[in-house]
C-alpha cells in the first residue's frame, strides 16, 4: 500500500490530551445515539454538535469536528462515542472527574495549549487521582491506538455554532 493511500485511508496520531476531554463529554452525558451508527455529540459549551458515524464492522470512522477535519487525527467527538459504545473501556470512576469541565474556555485561557489545560486540570485533583487517571488515560490511547481505525468516506466540513 502507498503511503499516500494509507494517509488518506487511517487517521493521524491523536494526542493524549483529546482523551480527557472526551472522557468529560461522556460523563456529562453529551453523546447521543442517532441510528445504530449515527451519533450526536455536544461541545461542551452546549452551543455546537458535531456528527460521528462509526462502523465496528469496518472499524471506520468520522467527525465532522475541527480536529478531524482540519489537521486529520480522530478529535474527541469520535473518541467520546467509542467511549459511550465501551469499544474502549470507559470507566465512570475517572468520568466524572472531568465532568462538567468547559474545555472550550479552559483551553483558550491557555491560548489553546492543551497540554497546559490538561496539566491545570490534574493540578486541581489529589495526588492519587491525578496519577490514576493519567494512567487509566494512557491505557486507553494504547487500546484506541491498537484498533487502527479507518476514516469512513470523506471528513465532513466542521460543525457550526447551533
Amino acid at each position: 500500500m502507498s503511503k499516500q493511500l494509507a494517509n488518506n485511508m487511517f487517521w493521524l496520531e491523536t494526542p493524549i490530551t483529546k482523551f480527557y476531554e472526551a472522557l468529560g463529554c461522556v460523563s456529562d452525558g453529551r453523546v447521543k445515539k442517532l441510528s445504530e451508527d449515527s451519533f450526536l455529540v455536544t461541545a461542551s459549551t452546549w452551543n455546537k454538535r458535531y456528527k460521528v458515524t462509526y462502523h465496528h464492522n469496518e472499524q471506520a470512522i468520522t467527525s465532522n469536528d475541527n480536529s478531524s477535519y482540519y489537521v486529520g487525527y480522530l478529535g474527541y467527538p469520535g473518541i467520546a462515542t467509542l467511549l459511550f459504545l465501551d469499544v474502549i473501556t470507559y470507566d465512570s470512576r475517572f468520568g466524572e472527574l472531568l465532568r462538567g469541565v468547559n474545555w472550550k474556555a479552559l483551553n483558550q485561557s491557555n491560548n489553546n495549549n492543551f497540554d497546559k489545560t490538561v496539566s491545570d486540570l490534574l493540578s486541581q485533583m489529589t495526588a492519587s487521582e491525578a496519577l490514576e487517571l493519567q494512567d487509566y488515560i494512557k491505557g486507553l490511547k494504547v487500546n484506541f491506538d491498537n484498533l487502527q481505525l479507518k476514516k469512513l468516506g470523506k471528513t465532513q466540513v466542521p460543525a457550526k455554532y447551533d
